[in-house]
């Protein structure tokens, strides 16, 4: 396994879906009735669901990717420049990885069933990485709380 491809959760996508037809809706409404009211609302509705996030593991390192309307940004962080890795365990039982630096450090929260393998991958290269667990290592943690 090369790269994990984290994408968006499947109640975000519902909800981009629902706010896609509203913004479409509320345009085709403020343009027949020519109220800018509506039309701005509508502009707004479709600015935001159009909105893509993207994150790619790889065995090098993370690559950001936001894309919308008028954004289309891509960054990245380099295994190689890391002091460490942190896990972090969210109250959602979402995990988040905070990649440690000395300039613009950042951070990626996944699902439950990607922490594993990121870390698999992530401890597959040659040069470690430190990786530090602020919660319990994965499949030692009392689901019941």
């Amino acid at each position: 396994m090369d790269k994990i491809v984290i994408k968006e959760s499947e109640k975000n996508r519902r909800l981009k879906i629902v706010g896609l037809f509203m913004g479409i809706i509320l345009v085709i409404v403020g343009i027949k009735t020519k109220k800018t009211r509506e039309l701005f609302i509508g502009l707004i509705f479709l600015y935001f669901t159009v909105y893509k996030k993207e994150n790619t593991v790889t065995k090098d390192g993370v690559i950001y990717r936001h894309k919308g309307i008028f954004v289309d940004r891509k960054d990245s962080v380099d295994f190689s420049t890391l002091d460490r890795i942190i896990v972090y365990r969210a109250r959602d039982g979402k995990y988040i990885f905070y990649f440690d630096r000395e300039e613009d450090p950042k951070g990626i929260k996944v699902e439950r069933e990607y922490a594993e393998s990121i870390v698999k991958l992530i401890e597959s290269r040659e040069d470690k990485v430190p990786i530090e667990y602020a919660c319990e290592p994965f499949g030692e943690e009392d689901d019941g709380e």
